[in-house]
């Protein structure tokens, strides 16, 4: 059962490559990272250790690189964890170059030491994505809006708009649970 189904996955990818090549609208596949944990990996790995924001020019040439290179980095940690199969790194990957990945970031305020040089990284992907008619780069970020406030300050995430989630109230609190649980 299990090839079965890597084999109608890698049909669907390898269709969905040939569509993007012609240029057809595809949608995206959302990537969904939690900042926290890749401001671990960040800590952990060889290739951030010695990159900081103001030296994020000099990252291999190519500063809009560091953040496909965490999302490597990430889909390695997944793979390990057992949350994806070594075959859909590259599909992911390529879709990334593609332009066909919605990066989901959760809680960038959790990125403690990293936060600074994960926003650096994100806003040279975007100003690199702009410059590519062919490839833009779609990215979801959620953060405390006193951290947002922070980063704008410091000129950081400026082409992100901004979109307010209400607090969850008694009445949505009990919506949600009520949606979650089984009516029976």
């Amino acid at each position: 059962k299990t090839i079965a189904m890597q084999q109608i996955v890698y049909a669907a990818a390898e269709d969905c490559r040939a569509k993007m090549e012609t240029g057809s609208a595809m949608p995206l596949l959302p990537l969904f990272m939690r900042a926290a944990v890749l401001s671990k990996l960040m800590a952990e790995s060889d290739r951030f250790k010695s990159a900081s924001p103001s030296t994020l020019g000099t990252h291999a040439g190519k500063p809009e690189k560091l953040l496909r290179d965490v999302v490597e980095m990430f889909l390695a940690h997944a793979i390990e964890e057992g949350a994806f199969v070594e075959d859909s790194r590259q599909v992911i990957l390529d879709l990334y170059d593609f332009g066909r990945v919605l990066i989901c970031i959760d809680g960038l305020d959790e990125a403690a030491a990293h936060q600074e040089l994960l926003e650096v990284s994100i806003e040279h992907a975007v100003k690199s994505g702009k410059q590519q008619t062919h490839r833009r780069l779609r990215i979801l970020l959620s953060t405390r809006e006193h951290s947002y406030v922070h980063s704008r300050a410091c000129l950081r995430l400026g082409d992100f708009d901004v979109v307010h989630l209400q607090p969850l109230n008694d009445v949505r609190q009990k919506k949600m649970i009520e949606g979650r649980i089984p009516s029976g």
